[in-house]
Parts: C-alpha cells; structure tokens; sequence
C-alpha cells in the first residue's frame, strides 16, 4: 500500500476477518557508532614530516555509555590508537599522538575496532597530498630587498618552499616557477607581461609586495590582472592592522587564535591600494584602507601586498607573525593551500591545474573508469 501510494482514504475493501501481521523492517537495537570525519594537519621537523590528526566519532541509539578503541593506521601500516568513552547520544573527539608521514602522498585509515550492524560508517578513509614543494620566484632589484621575505619562506616544511632571487623577470624563469613575487618591483609589461598573464590564467601566481619604489609616481604596476593597483603613499606612524579575513586560505595560519596575532604589528608608512578587478580585502591598516587584496584569476591567483615587508616601513618583519603571513600567502598563490582530505559522497573537487593524466583509486584498490566529464 505504502508502494503504491495508497493512504487511508483510498484503502481497497478487505474480506472480513482479514488479519494484518505487523513485520519489523529494522533490529529493534539501532546503536549506531561511525566515525564522521578526520582532522590532520601536516607538519615539517628537521627529521622528517610529521602530522596531528584528530578523529570525530558519532554515536546514536546507545542505551549505556561503552568504552571503543579506534585505530589510526597509515599506508595499511598501524600508526597509533586510542580508546574513548562513546555516549549514548553524541559526539566525542580523539586526538592521536603526532604520526610521521611520508614525503609521498599518504593513505589513513580510521577504523573502529568493534564493529557494530551498521558496518560501513565503521571506517573512514582520507588521502594527505604529497609533500610538494612550492617554487617560489622572488623578484627583487636590489640585493637587500625581500631578505625577511626569503627567509621566512625557506623556514619550515609541509609544503616546502624553495626560492629563486632574480633581479628581473624573463620567460625561462617563469617556466620553472609556482608562483612570482615581485618585492616592491613592478611587474612587466609588453611580451614579457602577457606571459606572465597567461602564466596565472593557466594556475601560475603572482604576488606583489608594494613598497617605496611601487609607490613613487610612475613606479605602479603594469600588470591588469592585479587586484589593486597603487595610489602614492601614506605616512601615519603607529598604524595597525585589522579585520582578517580568516576564513581565506591565506590567513588560514591565523585560525583559532584568542587574540589577534596581527594587531602587534606597527606601520609607520604603507602604500595606498585601490581595489579592482574584483579583488576581495583580506585584511585592512586601521583607517580601513586595504593592507590585503587577493583574486582568482582563470586557474590562477593574484595578491597585492601594502604592509611594509622591510623595517623602513614598520616593525612587522620582526613579529612571529610574519613567517606564517608570507609563507601563507606564498602557498596559498602556489594553489597548495586548503588541499581536502576527504570528500562526502556528492562532493565536488576541483582537480588542481597541475595535475596531468589523475589516477582514481578506490579505498579497496581498485581503480575505476574515469569518464572526461569526471
């Protein structure tokens, strides 16, 4: 009746005596225990890549509390363990001891050492990119320009950054670079700037830090794809930083912090940014102008930087937050930032622009049909 869409009102007349039998479609026990999701964050040690990851496990129908041993294990090989007390309703958090990683791309598996009925959401599966290293071509016409830049981009790993200095930019530079850091150099124009535009349409980066030489009248920079373009110079000593937008990849380090780890920083002269093209303001000086703005552009990206990256501007190259500021907004134009480690059944992945002739393979193995349009 339920099939055919029959209710009440429109029941067929049954002979007398007709008697119903009622059948349980489901086991009157519905405790269910599933792991929901899995949190890792990679991260570089002098011995090696190592990872914190955390575990979310749900529960649902329990009629007594019960204790479960959830398993980590990474390339089918046991990597750490631990035990929870599930409620009958609710959800609780694991937290592993850190786990190394390979330098390749690494398989976890999450398992729930006692199975119940519901079998399949028992396990979790999640697949943590290769430790690629990010190329990063630093532009800068003097020798002393851009050092606190290319020192906090060599520091630190996962993903590794290694720079290239060139004092000006040409086309077989560009072919081995990620991403192009113009350090308060203006970006070129002509052949050269048409390569660079086809370089982030096709899922290059480039970044431009603006500085006194930016700023100066006639100094701006060439390039229209940039999301700002430089209007002179203000000189307001003591000017901070506020509004990040931390939900952007590139201040994706800042997340979850009590305090504002920018708002230390103190600017005694920063560029004036105009915003165009669409570009988006990540972060702000405190008279509201734009110290931050990013765009997407094709497959590639785009960032203008006004906060002064030297000392003659401002004290930021000697605050801890620097090295996570630089590096992120390196990494994030590298188009390696915020890279998922699983995905819901539905979910779409944009396959990075990099990647050439992709490999699907299942947790079992095995390695399905992969259709033009996936």
């Amino acid at each position: 009746m339920q099939a055919a869409s029959i209710g009440a009102a429109g029941a067929p007349s049954l002979p007398p005596g007709t008697r119903f039998r009622v059948m349980p479609l489901v086991s009157g026990l519905r405790d269910n225990a599933a792991v929901r999701g899995l949190e890792v964050r990679p991260f570089g040690t002098p011995a090696g890549r190592r990872a914190a990851v955390a575990a979310e496990i749900f529960r649902a129908g329990g009629v007594a509390e019960r204790s479960t041993t959830i398993t980590l294990t990474v390339d089918g090989r046991f990597a750490a363990s631990g035990e929870r007390i599930l409620p009958t309703e609710g959800t609780v958090r694991i937290t592993f001891d850190t786990i190394a990683l390979p330098r390749t791309t690494a398989r976890l598996v999450v398992r729930l050492d006692e199975p119940d009925r519901l079998s399949a959401d028992d396990v979790f599966h999640a697949v943590v990119a290769a430790d690629e290293a990010v190329r990063v071509l630093l532009v800068a016409a003097s020798p002393d320009a851009g050092r606190f830049v290319e020192r906090a981009l060599s520091i630190g790993r996962a993903p590794a950054v290694v720079v290239e200095r060139i004092r000006s930019l040409d086309a077989a530079a560009l072919a081995r670079s990620a991403v192009v850091w113009f350090q308060d150099s203006p970006p070129p124009d002509g052949t050269l700037g048409e390569a660079l535009n086809q370089f982030v349409e096709a899922g290059g980066g480039v970044v431009m830090a603006a500085g006194s030489l930016v700023s100066r009248p006639g100094g701006g920079a060439a390039l229209d794809l940039l999301p700002a373009v430089v209007r002179g110079e203000a000189e307001r000593d003591g000017t901070t930083l506020g509004e990040p937008a931390l939900s952007h990849p590139a201040l994706a380090a800042f997340r979850g912090t009590t305090l504002d780890p920018l708002a230390t920083v103190r600017v005694r002269r920063h560029p004036r940014l105009e915003p165009r093209n669409g570009g988006r303001t990540l972060l702000r000086f405190d008279d509201g102008s734009a110290a931050l703005v990013t765009s997407s552009i094709g497959a590639g990206r785009a960032a203008v930087i006004a906060v002064p990256l030297e000392l003659d501007g401002g004290d930021f190259p000697v605050q801890a937050s620097f090295l996570p500021f630089v590096r992120g907004v390196a990494i994030w134009a590298g188009g390696l930032a915020a890279q998922p480690t699983a995905l819901d059944g539905g979910d779409v992945w944009r396959l990075p622009a990099s990647l050439v002739q992709p490999v699907v393979r299942s947790p079992s193995g095995d390695r399905p049909e992969v259709n033009d349009g996936l």
